[in-house]
């Protein structure tokens, strides 16, 4: 009647801590997992925030792009490369007083164009639905927040512009990714934290939402069992082999395009600096007595040659920004991308274990007790109510241990979708090496432009 033979690889003992008892007391009551909490979305309340259900699997599949392409090798080139991103807009609006021990604060104003909306938020507003989708998906790849800076020697860091203009642009990679994310852009939370205009804090306190992990809520077909590839581990032990000096070097190759776009704005403020000298310079000689007829020459082609060089300075800079903005911005979110993936490797080894080896061991222990009592020559007095609680026990043991062994297939069924969508994600950089070759002609050939005006210009 009640068996534990059910094969699944060894694993280190692990407490789960994923709300099991409430998916099984949904499961049990004959519902399916949908009627305890829809796939991507969060059970707010009934009167607000009612969104889509995506618990069907080809629309899931064709978000993914999975039905075209369900290998490199699969599909055409344009059915795997992914369309241009959805933008989200984060800009620094303003800082406020009474934060932590007096410090202020700054105000992120948050513009989704797709949805229209336009909220303020506050760093840990970010730092919080960070925490929701850890919850939610540990198994899906999760974007990275820029780094939190405090105070030392009485100097509030965070207020640095520099800083803060390299915050917004980490939180602008952030939500970005959030928002094209074929899983997360379609969660509860994360509609709230794009949509809900009043401050979130209160937001949190009034409406009561669901965190549970997400292989409780989603229950896979055979079909999408079958389509795991049969040597998947072998394809994980791979990556996850070779993930972590392939994100030493992307974050190498991010701090060389980084100092690129900082060499050519020193560059540009050089050019600019000799410019003003010479302007200097003439100003303060046409104050003062000289040969006028034998410096006039010289004179007029300082003046020329000053100016062409600021304006070749002018143009360097234009390049500095457009790099450090276009190519800059995007070989950071590469290098992001395979951070990422590393960090996916990290959850999966921690939150992969569970306890299905002592569930098991307790199942046989309590099924040998029946068989004991069974096998006595004199039932005790309370034999039917042993027998029942052994039995009630081994059930909800067994509940446990089906749960937990989805939960493994569910696990392996993420990590299969999170690779192909992380290598699928690699085609944008393809767009953006052509974009900085493009620019690079165009800012080249303007600097080129800028030279020859000038070798004209002198005699």
């Amino acid at each position: 009647m009640f068996s534990s033979s059910t094969s699944s690889p060894d694993s280190p003992r692990f407490s789960p801590t994923i709300g099991v008892a409430a998916a099984a007391a949904a499961r049990d009551a004959g519902g399916p997992a949908g009627d305890y909490y829809d796939f991507g979305n969060t059970v707010l309340n009934s009167s607000s925030y009612a969104f889509g259900n995506a618990d069907d699997e080809d629309s899931i599949a064709a978000s993914l792009g999975f039905d075209d392409v369900r290998a490199p090798g699969g599909g055409s080139i344009e059915a795997w490369n992914l369309p241009n991103r959805e933008k989200v807009n984060v800009v620094r609006r303003e800082e406020l007083g009474g934060g932590t021990w007096g410090w202020g604060y700054t105000v992120w104003l948050v513009r989704f164009d797709k949805t229209g909306s336009n909220v303020e938020r506050r760093y840990s507003d970010f730092v919080w639905l960070l925490e929701c989708l850890t919850r939610r998906y540990p198994f899906r790849l999760l974007p990275l927040l820029p780094p939190k800076r405090v105070a030392i020697s009485g100097h509030h860091l965070a207020t640095d512009d520099q800083f803060l203009e390299r915050r917004r642009k980490g939180l602008e990679r952030f939500l970005t990714f959030v928002v094209n994310h074929p899983i997360l852009k379609n969660d509860g939370i994360v509609r709230v934290f794009l949509g809900e205009e009043n401050d979130l804090s209160l937001w949190r306190s009034s409406v009561p939402y669901n965190l549970d992990e997400e292989s409780l809520s989603r229950s896979l077909s055979p079909r999408e069992e079958a389509a795991l590839p049969a040597d998947l581990d072998q394809q994980l032990i791979s990556i996850r082999q070779r993930i972590i000096p392939l994100v030493a070097s992307w974050t190498a190759f991010a701090s060389a395009v980084e100092r690129l776009s900082r060499g050519r704005k020193n560059e540009a403020d050089e050019w600019q600096r000799m410019g003003d000298g010479i302007e200097s310079v003439l100003e303060r000689e046409a104050s003062e007595w000289r040969p006028a007829e034998v410096v006039a020459g010289v004179e007029r082609d300082l003046g020329v040659w000053g100016a062409g060089v600021k304006e070749v300075g002018r143009r360097r800079d234009r390049e500095a920004v457009d790099t450090e903005l276009g190519f800059g911005e995007e070989a950071k979110r590469h290098r992001d991308l395979y951070v990422q993936c590393r960090d996916l490797f990290g959850r999966q080894h921690t939150l992969t274990p569970d306890a299905v080896d002592r569930l098991k061991r307790r199942v046989d222990g309590n099924i040998k007790k029946i068989q004991a009592l069974r096998d006595a020559r004199e039932r005790k007095p309370t034999y039917d109510e042993e027998c029942e609680r052994f039995t009630s026990a081994i059930e909800a043991d067994q509940r446990h241990i089906d749960l937990l062994l989805r939960r493994r297939v569910f696990i392996r069924y993420c990590m299969h979708q999170e690779i192909l969508y992380f290598f699928r994600c690699t085609s944008l950089f393809s767009k953006a090496l052509r974009g900085f070759v493009e620019h690079q002609r165009e800012h080249e050939s303007s600097l080129t432009t800028a030279w020859e005006s000038l070798e004209g210009n002198l005699p």
